[in-house]
C-alpha cells in the first residue's frame, strides 16, 4: 500500500456501483490516474463537494490493487470557467484533449503546468497544449486534403484538418486550434 498527496484536476465523475463513484483526475505528480471513491455517491459524503468535475483538488491517494481517494480538499473551483459558456467551452476542449491524449500514470510537469495556467486565466492556446503532448501544429498540414493552413485536430485519429475538411467530422470530437 502506497499513499501520495497531489495536487489535482477532475477530468470526469462518474458512478460507480451503487455508492461510490469513479473519478478520472490529472495530477501533478502521478499524470493521468482513475481512482474510486468509496461513498462518494451518499448523500452524506464528506468528499463529493470536493471532487466535482472541472475543479483543481488536493487529493490524497492510496494505492493498493488500483487508486482510491482516501482525502479531498478543493483547492479551486475555477468558477470563472462556470460563468462564462465560450470559456466553459474551451475548458471541455482542453479536458477531452487530456482525455483522449495523455496516457495514465505518464506524469509531466510543463503541460500540468500550462492547464492550470490556462483553466485559471482562462487564456487558451490549444497550440501551445498540442505541441507539449509532441503533435506540433507548426509546420503540419491537413489529414485530408493536403492544405498547409490547419485550423482543427481531430485526436481520435490524431490528424490536423484545415477549415474546408474539419467540416466533415463531428463538431463535438474536434480541437479547434485556430
Amino acid at each position: 500500500m502506497k499513499e501520495y498527496l497531489t495536487q489535482a484536476i477532475v477530468l470526469r465523475v462518474s458512478p460507480r456501483g451503487e455508492f461510490d463513484r469513479f473519478l478520472d483526475l490529472y495530477t501533478k505528480v502521478l499524470g493521468r490516474v482513475g481512482a474510486r471513491v468509496i461513498g462518494g455517491r451518499r448523500i452524506l459524503s464528506k468528499l463529493s463537494p470536493h471532487l466535482q468535475d472541472l475543479t483543481l483538488t488536493n487529493v490524497r491517494l492510496v494505492k493498493k490493487g488500483g487508486f482510491t481517494v482516501t482525502d479531498a480538499l478543493v483547492q479551486d473551483r475555477l468558477l470563472l470557467l462556470k460563468k462564462h459558456p465560450s470559456d466553459f467551452v474551451k475548458a471541455q476542449d482542453l479536458i477531452f484533449l487530456i482525455r483522449e491524449l495523455v496516457p495514465k500514470a505518464a506524469p509531466d510537469i510543463r503541460l500540468w503546468h500550462e492547464v492550470v495556467r490556462a483553466l485559471q486565466t482562462s487564456h487558451w492556446n490549444f497550440r501551445i497544449f498540442l505541441k507539449l503532448l509532441g503533435y506540433d501544429p507548426v509546420g503540419a498540414a491537413c489529414e485530408v486534403c493536403g492544405a498547409k493552413k490547419v485550423t482543427a485536430f481531430y485526436p481520435s485519429d490524431q490528424s490536423f484538418l484545415c477549415l474546408k475538411c474539419s467540416g466533415k467530422f463531428p463538431k463535438n470530437r474536434l480541437v479547434l486550434i485556430g
